[in-house]
């Protein structure tokens, strides 16, 4: 019987030994899930703060590009575009295309002589066809002349 007494003994210590490790675990587990709870709600957070800040950036860079294209149409607002106007030569300067456009208004277009800033040809050269001429104006005085 004390031979068996010794077994259990030992069998119990055997199993106290074991719940004390599967405690220790147990334990270490619940810190470790502990800790990535915190670290989840702080991400959480910062997550929420973050979309935030993007969603006002959006909101920015909508409101940059509309002002970016107000800006274009209002520097444009006082060119006008030529087309079917010949080229005198492939090196044509900005002053001789100038000179072209103001022929153009007084002959063709029966204007008075306005004041170009400058007039430039846009495109590739295409020998079939001459390039459209874009036309800077100083003042508005040409487009108030259209609307009497």
């Amino acid at each position: 019987m004390d031979i068996i007494t010794d077994q259990m003994k030992e069998r119990i210590a055997t199993l106290e030994s074991r719940v004390g490790d599967l405690v220790k675990n147990l334990e270490f587990t619940q810190a470790e899930v502990h800790d990535l709870k915190a670290e989840n709600k702080t991400l959480q957070k910062s997550n929420r703060e973050n979309r935030t800040l993007i969603d006002e950036y959006k909101a920015r860079v909508e409101d940059l590009e509309q002002r970016l294209n107000y800006q274009e149409d209002y520097n444009r607002r006082l060119n006008l575009r030529f087309s079917g106007v010949q080229e005198l030569s492939a090196s044509e300067t900005w002053e001789e295309t100038a000179t072209l456009v103001q022929k153009l208004i007084e002959d063709k277009l029966q204007l008075p002589s306005m004041s170009l800033e400058r007039a430039h040809r846009v495109g590739p050269v295409d020998p079939s066809r001459p390039r459209t001429v874009v036309a800077r104006f100083e003042k508005k005085q040409l487009f108030e002349m259209r609307e009497n």
